[in-house]
């Protein structure tokens, strides 16, 4: 209750465990997380355990990223250790075990998504890190759950003007246009990975710095107009929740090629536009008892 979980009087494996519970039981009730969220400097103590590369670390990293879904936005504590615990996750994920790597991905994503510009610019500005994680968008060195975090930390920081700059100068670009190429032949029919939908939304983004047009090939706009339909409903899409201003941004780069609009109007972006409309008006004349659209989902991986 106190957040003092480096104590004197508890050895690794006691912290090890009190955290691996505190992660695993706001998954059957979301309230107890909440109550940890209100802790006082719990975001200290967590952060401070990811610091000092404690043996605990990987559930600090897991917990840590789930506490912050909590808050409206990044918390002061987590803006004032950002820093050092990126630094510090950027050594796990270089040369820690492989539950450091994964938990200290997701504490990454969490902290890009709703850290805005400091965050990004901490991040971006990490050479090392940055450079594991470009090495890592390789299938030969990453599973798909990692190639999906990896690609949702790219996508933060593509929505970040201030970094724009710094990611083309490290050949983000060139390894996202590498990425969107994957597909998958599912029921006869080409699909992207989920993964290679968020590449595509980064380096969307990216295209007004680099000039590039981005054309996209059809599976990967099938993919980006589904993201919009789950961001539309409020839904999570494989555990991910998409604000729809983040999709519309990238879909208006993708529309500088009259090839990306067709595909988008085959994938049936039309319909989903015209019940965004017909939502948002409604809302303005106070006439719709229907859920509201979700313009404020930070996109957690």
């Amino acid at each position: 209750k106190s957040g003092k979980l480096v104590n004197v009087y508890l050895n690794d494996k006691v912290i090890s465990a009190i955290l691996e519970s505190l992660y695993w039981l706001p998954h059957v009730d979301n309230a107890i997380l909440r109550a940890i969220a209100n802790t006082p400097r719990i975001i200290f103590a967590l952060g401070n355990l990811i610091i000092c590369i404690h043996v605990a670390a990987a559930w600090a990293a897991y917990l840590l990223s789930a506490l912050f879904l909590m808050y409206d936005r990044l918390p002061d504590d987590a803006f004032e250790l950002a820093p050092s615990i990126i630094n510090a996750a950027s050594r796990l994920i270089m040369n820690g075990p492989e539950e450091n790597v994964d938990g200290c991905l997701l504490l990454i994503n969490n902290m890009t998504a709703m850290g805005g510009d400091v965050i990004a610019n901490h991040v971006a500005n990490h050479w090392d890190l940055m450079n594991e994680l470009k090495r890592s968008m390789t299938l030969q060195r990453c599973n798909q759950l990692r190639m999906r975090r990896i690609a949702s930390i790219f996508h933060h920081l593509s929505r970040c003007d201030a970094v724009a700059s710094i990611l083309i100068s490290s050949s983000l670009p060139q390894l996202l246009a590498e990425v969107q190429k994957e597909c998958r032949t599912i029921d006869g029919r080409q699909e992207s990975p989920l993964h290679v939908g968020l590449a595509v939304l980064a380096l969307a983004n990216l295209s007004p710095v680099t000039g590039n047009n981005c054309i996209q090939d059809r599976a990967c706009l099938r993919l980006v107009v589904k993201f919009l339909k789950y961001a539309k409903d409020g839904k999570s899409y494989h555990g991910i929740f998409f604000r729809v201003p983040d999709i519309l941004r990238a879909l208006r780069f993708l529309c500088s090629k009259e090839e990306n609009i067709q595909g988008m109007i085959e994938a049936g972006i039309l319909d989903i536009i015209q019940q965004l409309l017909r939502t948002v008006f409604a809302q303005g004349a106070g006439t719709s008892e229907r859920r509201r659209v979700p313009l404020h989902i930070d996109v957690k991986a």
